[in-house]
């Protein structure tokens, strides 16, 4: 289905990139570790995605046999031809194990099915996409199986050679998906180890509501616990344990159902009804396939989540039903457990989340294992007084919260971060290694690194690409941005292509997609379930929305999602930049650093795309008063002492507000910072006289400490009328006068 589509696209220039996407995904399909069945799970690995399983949903067709001794795939075709050399070259141990770009394809041609077709070399040279089959070579490069060289005196002057990590890979890979003529019967849809198991588990492929929902989740968690299990149609149960040799079940028939499923077959009848089919199993009457069912014991309800989570209170009856109106109570529920829990061949085990449940399954296969002298995974005898260490009652510890430095109230003093910033701008990994961990620390919250690690790891970090500015700002106003290499910083790299292309958004499937193929994000893939509740990356998209003082992206409609354009202000009244201008420096770092594999990284123009440098780290130091342009004044040691009063006759103006008046002045720096709006003018000699008099406004507050009053110079030297609504304090010294 995947190869007609890749053809189909290939004669519309428009869709070249969809091509690309979908060549990518047979190759993915193909190469894959695990036999892919069904398109559901092809749609769970990455690189696929939403949009090539509902193709492969639509496009669905009966089996048909690959050729006897032939590939299905050229990538599988090309990986054998390079797998045979370098065999050949490790039994003559020969180093050189290249294949012309010419003999590549013809012996390619020969590997792969008679109706697939590589094109001439020379059409190939001239046009490499338009041959589907050569395109595949591509993935497996990125994939890191298949090494290209340059060679100029082989055919195509192209050479090719099969890693290290392809060896390994394609070892048991080509002995698997070689064809056989004919449609192989299919023993489970999803299985792991369960023929090399003495023991392993039978899971109902309608459980968790079949493949097509959520039975992928359940058997990935059993994989991640290396719980050995194949699914099976069962007439009873959802859960068999089963010896390998004889198919025999042993110890229990389980029943699992979460608290919703637990309350929805209780109203509609299926309760009465399944218990009575796992009774007769349980007696003999009843039977599952070519399974014994002699050696089952006993009865197990295995109850996923809590019950009172799932009471449904939005109907507006107050009927209070677990998981939607009409369905029985908390109580109720309760009332049936018990009933079950009286009978002495059932036993009802709870458990809180999907992992819980795992676990349980893999210890009571572990322990049936145990029972009949197999055990599943050997493990040495524990001391008892190693058990017992372990569950003594550790004394609670009281959790403080962590008392995190702010960047303007550092112990680093100005000249030792001058120094740390100076080695960090020339790039001296030996002069950074010298400094102590806490300026490393600081010089780290000045640049928007990570302050975590070892001095060594620190050192790295400093020495990568330097953040963009606008990054920095933005986390010292505790504003949220993700973190690198997460699902959010993909989705905002995809975003901000979208944007400059003019792109009105972006839905679900096609931003996921876009994400994906960047390589921005570290996991493994974004389509991935994670963690007890099966998150996906698009989990994060709700921080994207709603986090911080303006949302870094918005919802354009019911499907689409956009980079919010709109800046703002935070409580303290400081500029926010829209998500527009982070998102551009998110993918501007994302090149800088070579997360990104895209080929349209921000203009460098920009000014969301400007390096933080030596002067931004400088200045931001509280220590920095030349720098700072804040309506800040610093003291050298003993600050002024502050007086306040209220209308003190002869010292303070007549208006009615609170005056501020600083005495011992002389301890003032000799430089203070100066903006349009608070105007100091202060030319020091010498320590400025006790004021007597002031003069007397009723808009604003000037504080004159000139000189004395009664000055014979004093109407001279009187400041003009103020033409504006600004304060100003003048500390001038009159040298002629006789009170110096």
């Amino acid at each position: 289905v995947l190869w007609d589509q890749a053809e189909s696209l290939r004669f519309h220039a428009h869709d070249h990139s969809k091509r690309l996407v979908t060549v990518r995904a047979l190759v993915q399909i193909a190469c894959h570790d695990d036999e892919i069945l069904t398109e559901t799970q092809a749609g769970e690995i990455r690189g696929v995605g939403e949009s090539i399983e509902k193709t492969l949903s639509k496009e669905a067709r009966h089996g048909i046999p690959t050729e006897c001794g032939r590939y299905a795939t050229a990538a599988l075709a090309m990986l054998s031809v390079l797998y045979e050399k370098k065999i050949s070259c490790i039994k003559k141990k020969e180093k050189d194990a290249l294949v012309s770009m010419g003999e590549l394809l013809s012996k390619g041609q020969s590997k792969l099915e008679s109706f697939r077709k590589f094109l001439a070399l020379d059409l190939i040279l001239s046009s490499p996409g338009a041959c589907t089959a050569w395109a595949q070579m591509q993935p497996l490069e990125s994939k890191g199986f298949v090494k290209r060289r340059q060679r100029i005196n082989m055919e195509g002057k192209l050479a090719f050679e099969l890693t290290d990590d392809g060896l390994e890979h394609v070892k048991h890979l080509l002995k698997e998906r070689i064809g056989t003529g004919r449609i192989q019967k299919i023993e489970a849809v999803r299985s792991w180890h369960w023929q090399n198991s003495p023991f392993y588990v039978i899971v109902d492929h309608r459980e968790g509501g079949g493949e097509s929902v959520k039975l992928g989740s359940l058997t990935r968690r059993l994989q991640k616990e290396q719980v050995p299990f194949r699914t099976a149609v069962l007439n009873t149960g959802d859960y068999l344990f089963v010896r390998a040799s004889d198919n025999k079940c042993f110890d229990a028939i389980v029943e699992r159902k979460t608290a919703v499923d637990l309350a929805d077959s209780i109203r509609d009848g299926r309760w009465k009804r399944q218990y009575t089919n796992m009774v007769e199993a349980l007696n003999g009457q009843q039977s599952n396939h070519n399974l014994d069912m002699s050696g089952l014991e006993r009865i197990v309800y295995l109850i996923e989540g809590d019950l009172k989570r799932y009471v449904h209170t939005q109907c507006g009856c107050g009927c209070m039903g677990v998981g939607k109106c009409g369905n029985p109570t908390v109580e109720k529920l309760r009332q049936a457990l018990n009933e079950k829990r009286k009978i002495s061949k059932v036993h009802v085990v709870e458990t809180n989340h999907p992992k819980a449940t795992t676990c349980w399954i893999k210890s009571t296969l572990e322990e049936i294992a145990r029972k009949n002298g197999t055990p599943l995974t050997p493990t040495k005898k524990r001391k008892t007084s190693d058990i017992q260490d372990e569950v003594k009652v550790q004394p609670a510890t009281v959790m403080t919260p962590s008392k995190k430095k702010s960047a303007t109230c550092s112990k680093v003093s100005y000249a030792q971060l001058k120094v740390a910033a100076t080695a960090w701008n020339e790039r001296d990994r030996t002069q950074l290694t010298k400094l102590t961990l806490p300026v490393l620390k600081e010089l780290c919250i000045s640049t928007g690194e990570n302050v975590s690690g070892t001095k060594a790891q620190i050192v790295s970090r400093l020495l990568e690409e330097p953040e963009p500015a606008l990054l920095v700002l933005r986390r010292r106003q505790g504003e949220y941005i993700p973190r690198d290499r997460t699902a959010g910083h993909a989705f905002l790299c995809a975003l901000d292509i979208a944007h400059r292309q003019g792109s009105i958004g972006l839905t679900k499937d096609d931003l996921m997609t876009r994400a994906e193929e960047l390589g921005v994000f570290a996991g493994e893939s974004l389509y991935y379930e994670v963690g007890p509740l099966g998150y996906t990356g698009w989990a994060v998209a709700k921080d994207l929305l709603s986090k911080g003082a303006v949302p870094l992206c918005k919802r354009i409609s019911s499907s689409r999602y956009a980079l919010n354009p709109i800046a703002g202000v935070d409580a303290n009244r400081k500029f926010i930049s829209p998500g527009t201008d982070i998102a551009a420096a998110l993918h501007y770092k994302a090149h800088l650093r070579k997360y990104c594999k895209c080929k349209s990284p921000p203009p460098q123009t920009l000014e969301a795309t400007r390096q933080i440098t030596l002067e931004d780290i400088l200045k931001d130091h509280p220590s920095s008063s030349n720098d700072d342009k804040t309506s800040t004044i610093f003291f050298k040691s003993t600050p002024p002492t502050k007086t306040k009063r209220k209308q003190s006759k002869g010292l303070f103006d007549s208006d009615d507000d609170d005056d501020i008046i600083y005495e011992n002045t002389a301890s003032l720096l000799p430089s203070l910072p100066v903006d349009d709006d608070d105007v100091i003018i202060y030319e020091p000699t010498k320590a400025p006289p006790s004021p007597q008099s002031i003069s007397n406004d009723s808009d604003d507050d000037i504080l004159d400490l000139t000189s004395d009053v009664d000055s014979p110079n004093s109407k001279a030297r009187r400041r003009p009328p103020r033409t504006s609504n600004r304060s100003c304090i003048d500390l001038t010294l009159d040298d002629s006068s006789d009170s110096d």
